[in-house]
This record gives structure tokens, sequence and C-alpha cells, in this order.
């Protein structure tokens, strides 16, 4: 939020809005919350602000004044229940996503879901906001498959230095967990499928 503070172009003043960032420890998933108050139209204006200059300081977008109010190259949603898997653990799997699609992405807040489903804000151009919603659908698409193998089995599916199973998610795009030999119960040891459903029914 430092950078933010540091660079906000909009005042209490000048637009009737109060702001006040949450602190880093009050973060949830790598999101903190912004709180606004003011009249609605000055308060969405101070969000887009706010969404825009997140995206400035992560892609160093040059320029300012010309941004500040573009509007969305894309916006789409998503199940309201399905925003953790966007997110990833402390913002990991969206921060993946802004850096190699080179896509400014916005998750609305839960509080904003209406009948269960949540915005996505995309910015750039559309090549890349296509790519970026391609990857965040197969994100909320993910599914797990858990199955069992015979113990004396496992050395087929692993391969000499866990080639073969490299060799599963290179071509299906699945991670795959394969138990240890201790863990076997019952001479079965558990394999563990997580990815969208083509690529587990192929994996």
């Amino acid at each position: 939020s430092s950078g933010i503070n540091a660079e906000w172009p909009l005042r209490p003043g000048e637009t009737g809005v109060d702001v006040n960032f949450g602190s880093r420890d009050s973060a949830v998933d790598g999101m903190i919350k912004v709180y606004l108050w003011g009249d609605k139209k000055a308060c969405d204006k101070a969000k887009m602000t706010i969404m825009v200059l997140i995206y400035k300081i992560v892609f160093s977008i040059p320029g300012s004044c010309d941004i500040l109010y573009r509007t969305p190259t894309e916006v789409f949603e998503i199940p309201e229940d399905k925003c953790g898997l966007v997110i990833g653990k402390y913002g990991s799997k969206i921060q993946k996503i802004r850096y190699k699609a080179g896509v400014g992405v916005y998750l609305g807040d839960r509080d904003s879901a209406v009948d269960g489903m949540m915005n996505v804000y995309l910015w750039g151009d559309k090549e890349v906001c296509d790519k970026a919603k391609k990857t965040i659908m197969e994100l909320i698409s993910e599914q797990t498959e858990v199955f069992e193998i015979p113990k004396e089995r496992i050395g087929q599916v692993i391969g000499q230095g866990g080639s073969k199973v490299e060799d599963i998610k290179r071509k299906t795009g699945v991670r795959v967990h394969v138990g240890s030999s201790k863990s076997a119960v019952d001479g079965m040891i558990r394999v563990t499928l997580r990815g969208n459903k083509e690529g587990c029914d192929k994996a």
C-alpha cells in the first residue's frame, strides 16, 4: 500500500472521498481491504484510480492521466466460492497470472458478490486478456481425483528419478502426487491428481 499512498492523486478535499487502506497484517490470501467514504460516483472514481495505480506499479506503465480512468478491457464473472483457486496462497496464483500474461487483474471483493458470482476485471491488450481469462477459467474448473494403485507398481508409475511422473505432468498439465511405499494400506498406494477434468482423465 505504500506505493499507492505515495502516488495517490486524489485528495479527500478534491473528491469528497475519504480513503483508508487496511494494514498488511490484516491481509487475507495476500489481499488487503480498502475503505472508501463518500458519494457513489466519487467512490467509483476513487476505486478505479486505485486499481489503475496498482496496475501501473506492478507493470511500470509510463504516464498517468491518460490511463487513470480507462475502463477494463474485459469484465467477466466467476463463482465466489472459486475465488481462492484464482488468488492462491498469499496471492501466488494471481501474481503469476499478472506476470506471465502481462495483464492487470483485479477480483471484486466477496462483499460485492451477486447471486454467488464475483466480477473479474482485466486490463491490457485483447490477446493477453484472452490468455489470462483462459487461465482463470482453467483454474476454477480444477478438480481433485484420488485413486489407488498396487504398491508393487509404484516404480512403473514414477519412473527412474521421477521421469514418468514428470512426463505425465508435462503432457497433461495435471499435478500428480504418488504416495510413498510407507503410506501403503493393504498393499495399495494413493495417487492424487489435480487439474482440469480433461487433463485428469488423460493422466
